[in-house]
C-alpha cells in the first residue's frame, strides 16, 4: 500500500481527534472501531484493516476466518462426534474451544484437539486423539495457498487506533487519541507464530435454542486469532 494512501488515513484520524468525545449514537457494537470508520472518507478503507487496540494488550483479536478446506462437512461431523452438554442449558450440546499447534485442548474430557503442520504437504491439520493420545482422525485441513489468500484477502496493512471511552446516561462516547501502521511481514512468519502457539484457532459449535432453526447446528464460525501484543511479531510497525 502506498503511503501517500496512509499518510491520508492519519490525517483523517487528526481530524477526528480534534472532534473530541464522539458519541456512539446508534449503540453499534466494537464502537471504537465502528464510530471511526462512521467519521471517515469510506474511500479510504478499501485496503486496511482497521483495528482497536485497549490497554488489555493479552486480549485475542481476530485476524480472518478460514474454514477448512480438507471437509466440507466437517461443522456436522465435528458437532456429533466430539460435541458435548451445554452446561447451561443441558438439553443442547456444543463445542467450543480454542486449538493451537504447541500444546493440546482437551474437549468434553473425552478428546483431545490439536493443530500439526506439515510442511511436506503444505496443510495444517487438526489432529484428533483420544485420552491416550491415540490418533483418531486427521481429517480437517487447510492449505498453505488457503492461509496465504485468506491473509491477502484480509488486507496487508493493519491499522491501529486507541481511543478512551466514558459512558454518559447509558450513551458510549469515544475521544481518539494515537494511531499505529503495521504491515504484514511474510507468510513463513504466519506459519512460524502457528507452529509456536502464538496464533491459534478459535472453534464454536453450538445449537439454535429458538425459533425457526431450533435445535439445529449453529456455526459460530472458525477463526485464526492472535493476542494485540503479538501484533508486531506478524506485522513490521509502519513510520509516517
Amino acid at each position: 500500500m502506498h503511503n501517500e494512501e496512509l499518510e491520508n488515513i492519519k490525517k483523517e484520524f487528526l481530524r477526528i481527534k480534534k472532534m473530541g468525545y464522539i458519541c456512539n449514537t446508534k449503540k453499534i457494537s466494537n464502537g471504537i472501531v465502528n464510530v471511526f470508520n462512521s467519521n471517515i472518507n469510506t474511500k479510504l478503507l478499501k485496503n486496511v484493516d482497521i483495528k482497536s487496540k485497549g490497554n488489555y494488550t493479552r486480549v485475542y483479536k481476530k485476524l480472518f476466518l478460514a474454514p477448512p478446506d480438507g471437509d466440507s462437512e466437517y461443522i456436522k461431523r465435528l458437532y456429533k462426534n466430539y460435541s458435548y452438554q451445554d452446561q447451561i442449558d443441558k438439553r443442547y450440546r456444543i463445542l467450543g474451544c480454542f486449538i493451537q499447534a504447541n500444546c493440546s485442548t482437551f474437549i468434553g474430557a473425552r478428546f483431545l484437539f490439536r493443530l500439526k503442520i506439515k510442511y511436506d504437504e503444505e496443510k495444517v491439520f487438526l489432529t484428533i486423539c483420544d485420552r491416550n493420545f491415540t490418533i483418531i482422525e486427521e481429517k480437517v485441513y487447510w492449505t498453505f495457498d488457503s492461509l496465504k489468500n485468506n491473509l491477502k484477502n484480509n488486507f496487508p496493512t493493519l491499522v491501529l487506533i486507541k481511543a478512551w471511552s466514558k459512558t454518559i446516561k447509558g450513551l458510549e462516547y469515544y475521544k481518539y487519541y494515537d494511531i499505529e501502521f503495521l504491515e504484514l511481514k511474510s507468510f513463513s512468519s504466519f506459519l512460524k507464530l502457528l507452529e509456536d502457539g502464538t496464533i491459534r484457532i478459535s472453534l464454536k459449535i453450538g445449537t439454535f435454542r429458538k425459533g425457526s432453526k431450533k435445535g439445529q447446528i449453529n456455526n459460530f464460525g472458525t477463526y485464526f486469532e492472535i493476542q494485540e501484543l503479538d501484533y508486531e511479531k506478524l506485522y513490521t510497525k509502519l513510520k509516517l
